[in-house]
């Protein structure tokens, strides 16, 4: 442990000095040895390296026995908001399917869940059994969460390897006079395989590059496509 010992007279600070030591009964080894360097000392405050707290203090008695008067300990902070309540539930579903349905769905990746509520919802209301409207809606203006994953997730760049040059190739976002979004890692591109590409909705477009560079990693290597997209 580390700590920095203060030593007192009983108006100015007479030394301080950074030391290290194995429990209290060294650290009050250590203080006693401190102060007796200075014969008009009577206090030493001991404070944490690493927090700067206070967290003992020491006094000399006419005696030079060295005593603790005061030990300081840090308070917790107490939370006074309410506790919630309501009981959170878990379900989990397991159930056989075709394998064109779970080609079909392997293909949504992120969209699966949504794409299963959906199809359930429309099953409902076509047997004529709605669900009731939502008791607690999404406020208006909530921020969407799902661009916030889909950044935080993407890597800012990747590198690119252009025959013998090597560099980074920053994430770039851009809209056309078209309003469609380009969304690409350098300048955008059509070449087969570069990690660019156009689409009417900003999400699916960062979606697109998400699976991009689960399939390349974080590098393009310009000219190379992955077997399946050389079809």
């Amino acid at each position: 442990m580390k700590s920095i010992i203060v030593i007192y007279d009983d108006l100015f600070e007479l030394d301080r000095t950074e030391v290290a030591y194995q429990g209290e009964t060294q650290l009050k080894s250590i203080v006693k040895s401190l102060m007796s360097d200075y014969p008009e000392s009577e206090k030493a405050e001991v404070y944490n390296k690493i927090t700067q707290n206070l967290i003992l203090a020491y006094r000399r008695d006419s005696k030079g026995n060295v005593y603790e008067i005061e030990r300081y300990v840090r308070k917790r902070a107490v939370s006074h908001a309410p506790r919630n309540t309501v009981k959170l539930y878990t379900q989990r579903m397991t159930f056989w399917m075709e394998p064109a349905v779970y080609e079909r769905l392997d293909a949504l990746r992120g969209k699966r869940a949504k794409y299963v509520r959906d199809a359930v919802v429309e099953k409902l209301e076509r047997e004529g059994n709605p669900l009731p409207p939502d008791p607690c809606p999404k406020a208006e203006g909530h921020p969407d969460r799902r661009y916030h994953r889909m950044f935080k997730n993407l890597p800012q760049s990747i590198r690119t390897y252009d025959a013998r040059e090597t560099y980074r190739s920053p994430l770039t976002i851009t809209k056309t006079p078209e309003n469609l979004w380009r969304v690409s890692y350098g300048e955008y591109s059509t070449l087969q395989g570069a990690p660019s590409t156009e689409n009417k909705d900003l999400l699916s477009a960062l979606e697109w590059l998400d699976m991009w560079i689960k399939k390349y990693g974080n590098k393009w290597i310009v000219g190379k496509v992955i077997k399946d997209e050389e079809k």
